[in-house]
């Protein structure tokens, strides 16, 4: 086996055990309580041990070395982690482990949609507006409008997360330019959690929230789901991202509302989650349109060049 080909089989097995490590740690943060409590632990705790792991690999965050730019990155990034690491516990709890890993799927696929939009008239950019179509009516089917189940709030919380997610992956990918990924995603995350821990101290101390549910033992709980929902994830993902393409991991992101789904199954079997959780089997066609959508959206990201139109070999 070649060497190119042990790196993308290390990515396909890094990047896959990152999303099921994260929809794990999402499964157990999401079991009751409230999502701003419970995502202000998870992303503490996460954020707290991926800065150990990067300050003792790799000799500290080295902030000062910052400039402006960057700074900016890192506060979107920062951002990003707050309102993905609550609002996809609020989704979650709303919908469900799938359907909330299905609509946060359009962050990914809205990367580059200017871009598309401008290329309509070409067969790559006709086939990225038909792809991304079936993406949107897997959704519909997924979330099935037309029988009054949706909760309102809870797909605002998903849509909210999508553009969260796009916005992480534009700042990562320009951090990763500068050499900064690590430090700069760590930095966020010391930045994200203090933001939760205030506005939920300040919102505590007003008395509009209730910090009740936060037990040792539940504390320990969100402790270790953040670590598997951020801390993994993030540190398996930088690995593969240094071992395949950004095509092949546009890929293997695609697994992402599958292992959602299977993971949602696996906890309703094991009677630790509702079993409005499992996918039906609308569900998983549903999915199954969005996972092909994503592949094939990712198989031909690289847009042709100027007066180029290959065609959809």
């Amino acid at each position: 086996m070649s060497r190119p080909e042990l790196r993308r089989l290390g990515a396909a097995g890094c990047l896959p055990a990152a999303l099921s490590s994260q929809q794990i740690g999402y499964a157990a943060g999401a079991v009751g309580g409230s999502p701003l409590v419970a995502g202000t632990v998870m992303v503490s705790a996460g954020a707290g041990v991926l800065a150990a792991s990067v300050h003792w690999r790799g000799g500290g965050l080295r902030m000062r070395r910052f400039d402006r730019a960057t700074w900016w990155l890192v506060a979107r990034v920062a951002i990003s982690i707050g309102v993905i690491g609550t609002m996809y516990l609020l989704a979650v709890q709303r919908l469900s482990l799938g359907i909330a890993a299905a609509v946060m799927v359009f962050g990914p696929l809205s990367i580059g949609w200017v871009g598309v939009s401008r290329a309509r008239s070409t067969a790559w950019g006709r086939w990225h507006l038909a792809w991304r179509g079936v993406a949107l009516a897997g959704v519909v089917l997924l979330n099935r409008p037309w029988r009054g189940e949706v909760d309102p709030s809870g797909l605002c919380a998903a849509l909210a997360v999508a553009v969260a997610c796009w916005n992480y992956v534009v700042a990562i990918e320009r951090l990763q330019d500068r050499g900064l990924a690590h430090r700069g995603t760590a930095t966020a995350g010391l930045l994200a959690g203090a933001a939760l821990i205030t506005v939920t101290g300040v919102l505590a101390f007003g008395g509009t929230l209730s910090v009740n549910d936060g037990t040792s033992g539940r504390l320990i709980v969100l402790s270790l789901a953040g670590v598997l929902a951020w801390t993994v994830p993030t540190v398996l993902q930088n690995i593969a991202v240094g071992l395949a393409s950004a095509r092949d991991l546009g890929v293997l992101y695609s697994l992402e509302s599958p292992v959602a789904a299977l993971i949602a199954q696996i906890g309703v079997c094991a009677g630790l989650l509702n079993s409005t959780e499992r996918p039906g089997p609308g569900g998983w066609v549903a999915i199954a349109m969005i996972v092909a959508a994503s592949a094939a959206v990712s198989l031909r990201a690289t847009r042709p060049h100027h007066g180029e139109d290959p065609g959809l070999s």
